[in-house]
């Protein structure tokens, strides 16, 4: 166990864009969503990380009604709906939630027929435009428990300029029907039931050829190490004690600093250990011995620098409730009940030609608060729908 000395004292760092939300977390956050979420970021953003695996959970709650679920039990739409009205709140677009949302339902429908060792599959294509630089496969395998169904799932990031093409012909190749999704949010919107003929080394050889990348043992024998390293553990538990303490965000960036530069120089020596190794293509187990455990004082001397600027395929803005990359929005109804829309009036409503809300109600966007008149103004060779 990491033991802190004594508060570490955090300088603001000039034009550096913190990726990680300090200020979501409150202190009756659950310990295992924000390990989790500190995981998941250190994955995708600071290892970059090819595959990363989670479990969602296809069980009741008390009243019988079987949803999607994390790991601690919340349900996947409960979360969504927590961040909607964050980003109500911020302003921020709700066009990819919605397919996010979208996404959610079906998967739900899909779990409800699914046989055991079925694979629910469906793509995050990169997204620009929004802000996504890269994309991710999600392959879910089903196992049925006594409880319901547990989609163990892996998340394969794809590497940066694929296309929606590689997209369409991934997705061709296991539905063995022609797809043909023209933007990204179609494919987050429609994940598919595949056989569960597919064995794991079946699907990875034909996203390979479909992405041209591979994932290697030695990144996951890595990212295991890594999860298990004792100093970046107990700088996490640190972590967790100073939001369950209600620490300052000053108290919590100078940690937070300390836990990425850490982890970054760490996994970089840990790779470079592994490459050493002549054996390693032959074994399936890399004996690399962890670092040695250092108190919090040491840590904070040789890692508390400004980290390296990263992105990640989940845009930093105001209105995101979780640093899990792998997190899910639902939309409609809390927003619905929030504006005071009816149902008739939400069936009614359009797809608003500025942020792509896709129940605008009248003249005016409750989103992103353009008139129809504002949009009509700035494109006069444009129809306000």
């Amino acid at each position: 166990m990491v033991v802190a000395e004594a508060p570490i004292r955090y300088e603001q760092k000039t034009g550096y864009k913190r990726e990680f939300r300090l200020d979501i977390y409150d202190p009756t956050v659950s310990e295992q969503r924000l390990r989790k979420d500190i995981d998941s970021y250190l994955g995708e953003y600071r290892f970059k990380v090819r595959e990363y695996r989670f479990n969602l959970h296809y069980k009741a709650n008390d009243a019988g009604e079987f949803r999607l679920r994390s790991d601690d039990g919340q349900s996947m739409v409960e979360v969504g709906e927590a961040a909607i009205a964050d980003r109500q709140q911020g302003g921020g677009s709700l066009y990819k939630v919605s397919a996010d949302l979208n996404g959610v339902k079906r998967q739900e429908e899909l779990l409800a027929a699914a046989e055991d060792g079925d694979v629910i599959m469906y793509g995050s294509p990169p997204d620009k435009q929004a802000g996504y630089t890269y994309g991710f496969v999600y392959v879910g395998r089903v196992e049925k428990t006594w409880k319901g169904k547990v989609l163990h799932t892996r998340a394969i990031r794809v590497p940066d300029g694929t296309t929606l093409e590689q997209f369409n012909q991934a997705l061709s190749a296991f539905t063995k029907e022609q797809v043909a999704y023209e933007t990204p949010n179609s494919f987050i919107e429609h994940p598919e039931l595949i056989s569960g003929d597919y064995d794991d080394a079946t699907i990875d050889a034909v996203l390979q050829n479909a992405f041209a990348f591979g994932v290697s043992e030695a990144e996951r024998h890595t990212f295991a190490l890594m999860q298990q390293d004792p100093n970046l553990q107990g700088l996490v538990d640190q972590f967790i004690q100073l939001v369950r303490d209600d620490a300052s965000f000053d108290e919590k960036a100078a940690l937070f600093d300390i836990i990425e530069n850490y982890a970054e120089e760490t996994w970089k020596e840990y790779l470079e250990r592994g490459e050493e190794m002549p054996e390693r293509r032959e074994q399936r187990s890399m004996q690399l011995a962890p670092r040695e455990q250092m108190s919090i004082g040491a840590l904070k001397d040789r890692y508390g620098y400004t980290p390296t600027q990263v992105s990640g395929t989940c845009p930093n803005e105001n209105d995101r409730t979780s640093a899990d990359i792998f997190g899910v929005g639902s939309l409609f109804e809390p927003v619905l009940k929030k504006l005071g829309l009816t149902k008739d009036e939400e069936k009614s409503g359009f797809e608003c030609p500025n942020c792509h809300v896709g129940w605008v109600v009248g003249d005016k966007c409750p989103n992103c608060k353009i008139t129809a008149k504002e949009w009509g103004d700035k494109n006069p060779d444009k129809k306000c729908a």
